[in-house]
């Protein structure tokens, strides 16, 4: 007995190391919520801690992150996204959203961080999952303050994934399961997407079909615009009525092996938050806080202005000399 109670004790204190080592996240981590605590930052401080991170792009293989390229390369690097976000967002979103939040959407919609971020939530347990928090929050808080014409309900929306989840991996017909998107996730609303990718695609791969998808229209926010694109929010879960997996010719269509095309319908109560309510609500009420100051700020220098000249005007007309700031 002292021996097995020896041999536990030592296999707790080995558990306790790895884990400190490591810092991994628990595998049954509840991600309700988890963004709440997460400070809203600059977008040039939340892309910075993305430095180094490695990710898989579908069509580029295996890469890392790097700020710099990321911040200053191409017409969609995030200099650019700030500086549409300055300049050529829509008047009722820059009323209301920050521009680093602006910024932060459009740059998700591009051909990098979009990736980024699936990586992170795929590898939850990894110690560089909370290294992506802060762009997530800015993401998220950008979206749920945009205006209310921005949130749809999508009758149909469609996706295409490389690769297939395991749960689906190896069964046709009807299904009860329910499955989850964990990043921010992009659909489209144009079936003819998934035209080119079923007769193109080779390899394991997935399309979706998800009815009535909650989701934000961000057609005039993305880098992409002609996409009709619907951005879901962290979590998302969709109850799967069908798995088919479509080898061969499917119709008039050729399919290449690997293709499942799967069948569900968004579920709303199952779906997880990762941001409440509440967060949400005081974050809006701050930003509007901090934009009445900014108002007031040009108003009292407005004012101070024209102070400036009434005692400028009524110095001429008394004769008075006249002061200069």
């Amino acid at each position: 007995n002292h021996f097995f109670a020896s041999s536990s004790c030592l296999l707790l204190l080995l558990l306790r190391l790895f884990l400190d080592n490591h810092r991994l996240l628990p595998l049954s981590m509840d991600l309700r919520g988890i963004l709440d605590e997460v400070p809203v930052v600059s977008l040039a401080e939340a892309a910075r801690k993305l430095q180094r991170l490695k990710y898989s792009h579908p069509n580029r293989g295996e890469l890392v992150f790097d700020f710099k390229s990321a911040w200053t390369d191409g017409e969609h690097s995030l200099e650019q996204c700030m500086r549409w976000a300055i300049d050529k967002a829509p008047e009722d979103v820059r009323a209301v959203v920050s521009v680093d939040c602006i910024a932060a959407i459009r740059g998700f919609t591009g051909p990098v961080l979009c990736y980024v971020l699936r990586q992170l939530m795929t590898d939850r347990e990894s110690e560089r999952f909370p290294d992506g928090l802060a762009f997530a929050k800015l993401v998220l808080v950008g979206l749920r303050s945009l205006p209310g014409r921005f949130r749809v309900t999508a009758p149909k929306a469609f996706r295409t994934e490389s690769g297939v989840k395991e749960s689906l991996a190896h069964e046709d017909g009807a299904s009860s399961r329910r499955i989850f998107f964990y990043s921010l996730t992009s659909f489209t609303t144009d079936p003819k997407v998934l035209a080119g990718f079923k007769a193109s695609g080779t390899g394991p791969r997935t399309v979706y079909e998800v009815n009535e998808l909650c989701g934000y229209d961000v057609r005039e926010l993305s880098c992409y615009g002609n996409e009709c694109e619907i951005v879901a929010e962290f979590g998302v879960a969709v109850e799967v009525q069908s798995v088919d997996h479509q080898d061969g010719a499917v119709g008039s269509e050729e399919v290449h092996p690997g293709l499942v095309s799967v069948v569900g319908t968004y579920n709303d109560e199952a779906s997880v938050p990762f941001l409440s309510g509440a967060e949400d609500s005081s974050a809006k009420l701050q930003r509007e806080l901090e934009a009445s100051r900014v108002e007031l700020a040009e108003l009292k220098q407005t004012l101070t202005a024209k102070e400036g000249e009434l005692a400028q005007a009524v110095a001429r007309q008394a004769g008075l000399p006249q002061w200069h700031s």
